[in-house]
């Protein structure tokens, strides 16, 4: 954390602020084009080649996660957490029923307009992962669809050391969804934007990332839907003299 004083250092911070998301957003797209460019081209070998790369796999695992190792992450989970998970799945679940639309029929003087809201047929969700895990994000994320009656509902979420996230692997076995793929970043975007030999191409990606993640969705807006532009969050506290910064 960087601490600023700001009766001394207010330019510093605004200058700091300014220059440095306009360097870094131009670093990220200039990353994120290439990895769309090697996606597009190389299609499953650059996934490999990236996560390789960045995910520290150690060989060719197979992209897509099959059902044993699924259901074996989801198994290393503690039963307290499993029904943790359970409340959670009731509670975002009660949420969006009640945002479901319903059909809505007008008529006047024998004109007669209908309104009714059809699902999508495919959706990606995509689930951060790292140096911690989000069941939360694929909750968020995949049961909003399922409530709307999308048909085909894909996880994608990086597998660090080849690995999936057991608590991934849990809620996604909670949610009924068996179609995992061990993929994260922008890749992950890219292939599920324009599809490979292993991974399918889909009519919308939803769900939060990094920098990069939120920049191939801005990308690839159009030729599939998004949710939103939802990066990660900053922080930023202010406090008075009576408080200690180290502390806060």
């Amino acid at each position: 954390m960087k601490i600023w004083e700001l009766e001394r250092e207010y330019d510093s911070l605004i200058s700091f602020v300014k220059t440095g998301r306009a360097g870094k957003k131009r670093d990220v797209r200039s990353s994120v084009e290439k990895i769309k460019e090697e996606i597009i081209a190389r299609k499953d070998r650059a996934i490999i080649d990236f996560s390789k790369a960045w995910d520290r796999w150690d060989k060719d695992y197979p992209i897509k996660v099959d059902a044993d190792e699924i259901e074996k992450a989801a198994s290393r989970i503690p039963r307290e957490d499993v029904q943790i998970l359970k409340g959670m799945i009731k509670n975002v679940a009660s949420y969006h029923k009640g945002q479901k639309p319903r059909k809505r029929i007008y008529k006047k003087e024998g004109l007669r307009v209908e309104e009714e809201h059809v699902p999508v047929e495919s959706v990606m969700v995509y689930v951060p992962g790292g140096t911690a895990s989000y069941p939360s994000s694929l909750i968020m994320g995949a049961l909003p669809a399922q409530i709307a009656g999308v048909k085909k509902i894909y996880v994608a979420s990086p597998g660090r050391d080849g690995k999936i996230n057991d608590y991934v692997a849990a809620a996604a076995k909670l949610l009924g969804i068996t179609d995992i793929y061990r993929i994260g970043g922008a890749q992950a975007i890219y292939a599920f934007a324009y599809g490979t030999e292993s991974v399918p191409k889909v009519d919308m990606i939803v769900g939060p990332g990094n920098a990069y993640v939120e920049e191939a969705k801005r990308d690839v807006y159009g030729s599939v839907g998004i949710d939103m532009l939802a990066g990660p969050t900053e922080l930023v506290i202010l406090c008075t003299e009576a408080y200690s910064p180290k502390l806060m």
